[in-house]
């Protein structure tokens, strides 16, 4: 037999302070593999989401052909659904039709009983009249039945228009007063402008004359120049003005006087007051109609109020011939430029433009045929003479002038 192989011998063992050293190693090692996991959070985990798989759709069987029989009853369903719609349509016009002939009759026959209800309503309301007169009448003593008119449709017409007048016309007749009395009325400047060109206006401008060469004058041009004068206010003396009750009420008597006196203010037609802004001149023209001027107007806002509209204005009233002369040349240019601007505002419309043509076609029309308009007017100038000729009977009007005179006609037989 083989001799067994010898055991292989076995290996030396590592010393002790070798393994706890390994041993050592590898327990800090899992110590800070162990830290580690311990500060790093968990993983979030998302959730898997799966595709959505579209729902077949449930297959539509093909629709089946409908039968004869099916098909007319649809018919007839349809006819029956038309008829019961046709039937209702033809009960609401019938119900309509009936409401409105009824509201006809109920209407012609108010038409046709009206003035018989008028009259009963008339009738009912006369005889609470009388009732109410024959009342009053009853109640007044015997001894002021004289004073009283024996019609009692006088005593109501007289108290109706008593009331009237106490409720309406007085009121009215105070407010007008107020507002408009005492002068003939208020004037715009465009208004006053056209016064004093159009008739024998006069401007009274009542401002003080520092206010006068501070704002001006207005700038009155053509017919209108020379229409204006300056009355300024009246100043009483200061030991004058001490003793008297009321100074300023004074002063504008004494200027109203000064005015009324003036020989243009009694010659003019019409007076019209200008002050500065329109809060004196009122006060100015109701004392002017108290002196005796007949219609002095007022020029609404004053000098201010003539500003405002954009007119002209000029430092006095008075002004050179020179300058007077250039202030019309300059008013003519305007109208001028203002007329031919009208024009061609009149021109540029469509009944502008027709005119244009009409003349234009008339000249052309008398220039295509000039031969016969000038044989024409040859014509028409001959018979004329003629005419002339025949009947001139000169020869038997003595002349009146120098010169011989014609024999007079031989005396009839």
């Amino acid at each position: 037999l083989p001799r067994a192989p010898a055991p292989a011998p076995a290996p030396p063992s590592p010393p002790a302070e070798l393994v706890s050293k390994k041993a050592e190693v590898v327990a800090k090692k899992a110590e800070i593999m162990s830290n580690k996991i311990a500060a790093t959070p968990p993983p979030v985990v998302k959730p898997e989401v799966l595709p959505k798989v579209p729902t077949p759709a449930p297959a539509v069987p093909p629709a089946a052909e409908p039968s004869p029989e099916q098909s007319a009853a649809a018919v007839n369903d349809a006819v029956k659904e038309a008829s019961a719609t046709l039937d209702t349509f033809l009960k609401t016009v019938t119900g309509k039709s009936a409401e409105a002939s009824t509201q006809i009759k109920n209407l012609l026959y108010a038409v046709q009983h009206a003035p018989q209800t008028a009259q009963a309503k008339a009738d009912a309301v006369l005889a609470l009249y009388h009732a109410q007169m024959q009342a009053i009448y009853d109640g007044i003593p015997p001894i002021l039945l004289p004073l009283f008119p024996e019609d009692p449709n006088v005593l109501a017409a007289s108290g109706a228009a008593a009331f009237l007048g106490a409720t309406v016309v007085l009121p009215y007749l105070t407010i007008y007063n107020l507002r408009f009395g005492g002068y003939a009325g208020n004037l715009s400047a465009e208004d006053m402008q056209e016064l004093l060109r159009n008739s024998s206006a006069l401007l009274v401008d009542i401002r003080a004359e520092a206010e006068l060469e501070e704002s001006g004058v207005p700038d009155l041009r053509r017919s209108a120049r020379g229409k204006a004068i300056s009355t300024p206010p009246e100043r009483l003396e200061p030991s004058v003005r001490r003793r008297t009750k009321r100074p300023v009420q004074a002063e504008k008597m004494l200027q109203a006087m000064t005015i009324a006196s003036l020989r243009r203010v009694r010659r003019a037609r019409d007076v019209i007051v200008m002050d500065s802004n329109g809060s004196q001149a009122k006060a100015m023209a109701r004392l002017l109609r108290e002196k005796g001027i007949r219609r002095p107007y007022i020029l609404e806002g004053g000098y201010k109020g003539w500003v405002d509209q954009g007119l002209g204005t000029q430092a006095a009233y008075s002004v050179s011939a020179s300058e007077a002369i250039k202030q019309d040349l300059e008013q003519m240019s305007q109208e001028d430029d203002n007329l031919l601007g009208r024009v061609n505002q009149f021109l540029s419309t469509d009944e502008g433009k027709i005119y244009v043509a009409t003349g234009v076609g008339l000249s052309a029309l008398v220039l295509a045929n000039l031969k016969l308009v000038l044989e024409a007017a040859a014509v028409v100038g001959a018979a004329k003479l003629g005419v002339d000729a025949i009947t001139d009977r000169s020869y038997a009007r003595p002349r009146v002038g120098p010169g011989p005179r014609p024999p007079p006609p031989p005396p009839p037989k």
